[in-house]
């Protein structure tokens, strides 16, 4: 996972944040009134998850610009199935 790739997460989101501050938007779902221009699901599921994850397994760097992860094993088993359809942690980070 590359610093390009997680600034570029970071600013994607921002946006849709911005964005769908005047939308119906589920993030989970990915039904948004209009998703012309949004960022692609996997990004919002992603950036919902690293920001409600608990401290132990994971969250964002000091600088906000990256997101660590602490416990691969516990962010597999706990974190990745709330979001998606799987656990698996290799996945996770190739579709990154």
């Amino acid at each position: 996972m590359s610093i390009e790739s997680i600034e570029h997460l970071r600013r994607e989101l921002k946006r849709e944040q911005t964005r769908s501050s005047n939308l119906s938007f589920d993030s989970l779902s990915g039904s948004v009134g209009d998703d012309a221009g949004a960022a692609p699901l996997f990004l919002r599921k992603t950036f919902k998850m690293i920001d409600s994850c608990p401290p132990n397994l994971g969250g964002w760097s000091a600088a906000g610009d990256t997101f660590l992860v602490r416990d691969p094993d516990a962010f597999s088993s706990l974190a990745i199935p709330q979001y998606f359809r799987h656990s698996n942690f290799s996945s996770f980070v190739r579709q990154l």
